[in-house]
């Protein structure tokens, strides 16, 4: 009980401050930096033993490194400090990728059918960092 009420606790800090999205070729922050900045970001979350992250994080990052002015927060499931944050986030899935926006406290995901569609995640996300 203690627990999912930490959980729920940290979900709320993260909503509340992690959406923010500016980056100058991938501008990868901590989270809390992130949402100080208030504008939109990216949040990736992943794992090193994770077959479909291994796949995807090449194209992510070269993505990401192609658009300017947004930032990146990067959560790996590999290190055991990242796990709760993960968790709070509520992410049943990896690789998940949101767009946060702090000021309207929205989390959006995109959808993974498209993320191995180069052109089709990057327009996906691009409009979702302009909503």
């Amino acid at each position: 009980m203690q627990n999912k009420l930490f959980k729920n606790l940290i979900f709320t800090l993260i909503i509340s401050t992690c959406f923010v999205n500016s980056c100058f070729c991938a501008n990868y922050l901590q989270c809390e930096q992130a949402i100080q900045e208030g504008k939109p970001f990216i949040l990736y979350l992943h794992s090193n033993s994770c077959y479909a992250c291994k796949q995807f994080t090449p194209i992510f990052n070269q993505i990401v490194n192609s658009i300017a002015d947004y930032n990146v927060v990067d959560i790996n499931y590999s290190y055991p400090q990242r796990q709760n944050v993960c968790s709070a986030a509520e992410s049943q899935t990896i690789p998940a990728v949101y767009v946060v926006n702090p000021q309207k406290r929205i989390r959006s995901k995109l959808n993974y059918s498209i993320y191995f569609k180069q052109n089709e995640f990057k327009e996906a996300l691009l409009n979702l960092l302009k909503e």
